[in-house]
């Protein structure tokens, strides 16, 4: 303060310590905002995932009403773009779900998907888009089917394998999660 002459007042130097401490707290502000949004985003793409998850699960678990069981009910990643939840049909040929593949495969890119052979794949939802800032191509897995009715869980076709992991992160990479899914279908998320 600048007490010459009975004037009150601030000096230059006071004035830009001040303005210098407010810049430097602004930033660290707008750095925590972003920090926070980028987490905010990761948990809503997390738990987009794990609805989707429990849904397949959910529809196997209740096919006990259908008159018509199909073979599962599954979600395919298409990573790092989309997923969506998909059901295969056994073929006409085979109805006891012996010889399906538990594997998705588009019958529009790869038509011998639609044959006798391995079934019928519906998908039942539209695509899910992974969020921009995110990135989750570090799954191990591209498909998880739940066989009714207990339900029996394969990862990639395959009932053998223990667990299929899920990992998304933000594309800065500071912050991650991972979801997990064994082959009990039980779904955690860490």
């Amino acid at each position: 303060m600048n007490k010459k002459n009975g004037e009150k007042g601030f000096t230059i130097v006071e004035l830009l310590v001040v303005i210098g401490i407010i810049a430097i707290l602004s930033v660290g502000l707008v750095f925590y905002g972003r920090t926070a949004e980028r987490q905010l985003i990761l948990f809503k793409e997390q738990q987009k995932i794990i609805t989707n998850l429990q849904k397949a699960k959910s529809l196997a678990i209740n096919t006990f009403n259908d008159q018509t069981v199909p073979c599962g009910y599954g979600v395919h990643f298409e990573m790092p773009i989309t997923y969506f939840i998909f059901k295969e049909e056994s073929p006409s040929s085979n109805p006891t779900c012996s010889d399906i593949d538990f594997i998705y495969t588009d019958p529009l890119v790869n038509p011998s998907s639609k044959d006798e052979i391995f079934g019928q794949k519906e998908k039942l939802d539209l695509a899910v888009k992974f969020n921009k800032l995110i990135n989750a191509d570090n799954s191990n897995f591209g498909d998880i089917i739940f066989m009714p009715p207990d339900p029996t869980v394969y990862i990639d076709g395959d009932n053998g394998i223990v667990y299929g992991l899920i990992e998304v992160a933000t594309i800065d990479d500071t912050a991650s999660a991972i979801i997990k899914v064994n082959n009990f279908g039980q779904i955690t998320s860490q």
